[in-house]
């Protein structure tokens, strides 16, 4: 596991910053990228937490008003 790279990644993934954290406008593909990276990173470490917010970011749907219909 690579701490540098893992603090790097979450800053872009809202459900891994604390609480009281400014709202950044991250772009989705970003975010994506961003989760699929921290997967990869913690991939076979059996880390608890990542694991349970990376599950629960597989099923949210955010809305999002950049997003054209």
């Amino acid at each position: 596991m690579d701490v540098a790279t893992t603090k790097l990644m979450s800053i872009h993934v809202e459900a891994l910053l604390p609480p009281t954290s400014i709202e950044l406008d991250i772009p989705q593909n970003v975010q994506v990228a961003a989760l699929l990276g921290v997967g990869l990173v913690f991939q076979g470490t059996a880390h608890r937490h990542i694991a349970e917010v990376l599950l629960s970011e597989i099923g949210n749907t955010h809305t999002h008003t950049h997003c054209k219909s």
